[in-house]
């Protein structure tokens, strides 16, 4: 297969998220807070932090979590075609520190998709 169109036809839907600060100021008790607007985005973020001095260097590294308290997975067919019907998979994930409740989900479509109930 042609490379051109080998590499068109791989995909990776994962998001890659490389964010960064400047140099911080840290207090007397050798303490600094940083805010960082992360994008739409869930998953696993490795956060590093380096610090120096005039005699020391050092680094440390740890990993958090990044997740909406409702996420919601819509899988579709890969092809369809006018007039076709077809089912397809919603996963909607609580997260765990949500109270019990009721909650509403609204579905809409564009583009000539339409819902139905069965």
């Amino acid at each position: 297969m042609d490379e051109a169109i080998q590499s068109q036809a791989v995909s990776n839907k994962r998001k890659v998220v490389a964010l960064f600060t400047e140099a911080l100021d840290f207090d007397a008790n050798g303490t600094a807070e940083v805010e960082i607007e992360i994008p739409d985005y869930q998953g696993a973020l490795s956060v590093t932090a380096l610090a120096w001095s005039a005699t020391a260097m050092g680094t440390a590294t740890s990993s958090i979590i990044v997740k909406d308290k409702i996420s919601i997975e819509y899988y579709m067919s890969s092809f369809i075609s006018v007039g076709d019907s077809v089912q397809n998979l919603v996963n909607i994930h609580f997260d765990e520190s949500l109270e019990a409740s009721e909650y509403e989900i609204t579905l809409h479509t564009q583009g000539g998709i339409l819902l139905s109930q069965r």
